[in-house]
């Protein structure tokens, strides 16, 4: 099978190491700019750069289009004209990724006949060996909790592409009726309906350790364990040159691990694409010990480049694989919900804040008042042309008109006074609390 790649995201380098060293597949033309230019040039794989993505996207020769751009307008057009040229599409998520990609790629998908498939978490999990020993309790029924923990990079583009890549991941291991048969390629529903993030800030103000718990609703139809993915930050890392954090970003494999209800533990690894350091020699050395350790994996962890073509040609596979992508975007959205509000967001079935609904109901009413005031002043001019009133009353109407205009500013005025005075029985009470102790 013969791949082409198009685009600027760094990531694609651990699929492009992968298809370089499978016998069966080979590479076709590249258009590659910026990071994904530096990081597959140092990695010294072979490669026929073309003048344009849209020469490589067209282009007949191609089987598959590797489409790894940062930004999603880009994305999708480059697998707009790949699905039309009659390709199959392999589309890293963009940096500025959201639910709106994903629906436009399922529509993309839908429009045509040749597959699309979105490179996530999940295919970086490696699966047990066809001869992996059959463990007890290795049931979702018998997991009491998944954890991963991960290094915290510095950069904010960074760290929510690896959030997303850590939901999808675990989210993927918890779908599945037996961990010790993980099947990547099948894809169930996901879980998790709700998100609780918390940030602890470091000196600098700066994230320390970030953690995410993924729960599954409480009315759900499936009890499954929580799950908690840690972030951390090493403390002492320079901003001047490469932390500890990047350099194990840049190599180190993690495992998704599942604490059974005896204490025993079960560790999935999973091996997140290398992403570019400050340092471009770092990277070269990077490339040079991920090679040497692809090479002295077994054979069923180096299929990543079959499993995604098995996929490719299913489209029901396809379809249930954007379903769960769009899943995992949305809990990608609700840790930022949840971040925001501090507290647990129900990602499906969470209301609006009590701010968005305050300024729901001042914004009504406002509008009200305004209506009333332009109204009100019209029928008082008529009423006053065409009735001869005494003037007690014209001065009793004007009071009655405007008398709701006063009333609604004076609210707005005392909502300041209300707050102070909160704040200072807050104060009061912290204060009577710090005499009381000893």
């Amino acid at each position: 099978m013969k791949f082409a790649v198009v685009g600027n995201h760094p990531d694609v380098l651990t699929l492009c190491q992968q298809i370089a060293q499978s016998s069966q597949h080979q590479f076709g033309a590249f258009f590659l700019t910026d990071d994904a230019l530096a990081v597959l040039s140092d990695a010294r794989l072979p490669m026929t750069l073309a003048a344009s993505a849209e020469e490589v996207s067209v282009a007949p020769e191609q089987q598959v289009v590797i489409v790894a751009w940062k930004d999603c307008d880009r994305s999708l057009a480059t697998a707009r004209q790949a699905l039309q040229a009659g390709h199959a599409v392999i589309c890293l998520p963009p940096d500025d990724v959201s639910t709106a990609y994903s629906y436009e790629l399922h529509l993309l998908l839908d429009e045509h006949k040749s597959g699309a498939v979105p490179l996530t978490g999940r295919w970086y999990l490696q699966p047990p060996g066809v001869n992996a020993p059959a463990e007890s309790n290795s049931s979702i029924e018998g997991i009491r909790q998944f954890t991963l923990d991960l290094p915290l990079p510095d950069d904010p583009v960074l760290q929510s592409r690896m959030e997303l890549m850590a939901i999808d991941a675990v989210s993927t291991v918890a779908s599945q009726a037996d961990i010790r048969q993980l099947q990547i390629v099948v894809v169930s529903q996901n879980p998790f309906g709700q998100v609780t993030a918390l940030d602890i800030p470091g000196t600098d103000g700066r994230p320390l350790t970030r953690s995410l718990t993924l729960a599954a609703h409480v009315d759900a139809e499936r009890s499954v364990a929580p799950a908690v993915i840690s972030f951390r930050r090493d403390p002492a890392g320079s901003s001047s040159q490469p932390s500890d954090v990047d350099s194990e970003m840049s190599t180190a494999a993690v495992t998704v691990r599942a604490t059974m209800a005896n204490g025993e533990v079960r560790a999935i690894p999973v091996d997140f694409p290398i992403t570019v350091p400050a340092d471009r020699s770092q990277v070269q050395s990077s490339s040079a010990e991920a090679r040497t350790e692809e090479n002295q994996k077994p054979p069923h962890e180096l299929d990543l480049p079959s499993r995604l073509l098995s996929v490719l040609d299913d489209e029901s596979a396809c379809q249930a694989l954007m379903g769960q992508f769009s899943s995992c975007l949305e809990l990608a959205a609700g840790v930022e919900k949840s971040r925001r509000r501090r507290r647990t967001v129900d990602v499906y079935f969470d209301g609006i804040s009590e701010r968005s609904a305050f300024k729901t109901q001042m914004t009504a009413i406002g509008c009200g008042i305004l209506t009333y005031v332009i109204f009100g002043m019209i029928g008082f001019l008529m009423i006053a042309q065409i009735a001869s009133l005494p003037p007690i009353v014209l001065q009793i109407g004007r009071a009655l008109w405007i008398a709701p205009v006063v009333i609604f500013l004076l609210a707005q005025l005392l909502l300041p006074l209300a707050r102070e005075r909160n704040s200072e029985k807050t104060a009061a009470k912290s204060d009577a609390r710090s005499s009381q102790s000893p």
